[in-house]
């Protein structure tokens, strides 16, 4: 099966699984995982509808950027991101999906504060885990964060103690 016909049947399935859940498929964006594939299948998705691609390695996603993979869809990070590689993937990804420490968001947003100077790009948002919400099924709770406003706050905290 080609890469355009896989992406015509998942985009069906999704739309199917979206109507019986009553849902408008409109309202859901696909990312696909583009992870150990080479900036020409990017691309052949891309072509064939995919607006959103994923990647969980900061070596790959580097390479891609160099190589123009992603022209026309958004990128989002969805591996675990190391504190000592934030500077690859900020201003570069629209999205990081797993920030799991204070650390992490803290250095995520220390960067996001040095790329405004140069007309930030994104992330927008990050998303994390927060284990410490209160959930009443025990299933872990998901927090997005816009980390030019967490930045404030933490720097409004530490002024008014």
């Amino acid at each position: 099966m080609s890469i355009a016909e896989n992406v015509t049947k998942v985009f069906a399935e999704l739309e199917q699984a979206a109507r019986e859940a009553g849902r408008d498929p409109k309202e859901i964006t696909l990312c696909a995982a583009t992870k150990m594939n080479d900036a020409d299948k990017v691309r052949q998705a891309i072509a064939a509808g995919i607006i959103c691609c994923g990647e969980n390695r900061v070596q790959e996603l580097t390479e891609k950027l160099s190589q123009n993979a992603y022209e026309g869809a958004a990128i989002h990070f969805i591996g675990h991101l190391q504190t000592n590689k934030v500077k690859q993937v900020v201003g570069k990804v629209s999205l990081i999906q797993s920030v799991d420490s204070d650390r992490l968001l803290a250095a995520i947003s220390k960067e996001a504060v040095r790329c405004a100077a140069a007309k930030y790009k994104g992330p927008q948002w990050v998303c994390g885990t927060a284990s410490h919400l209160p959930v009443k099924d025990g299933s872990v709770g998901i927090l997005r964060y816009n980390p030019l406003r967490v930045l404030a706050f933490e720097m409004t905290e530490n002024l008014a103690s």
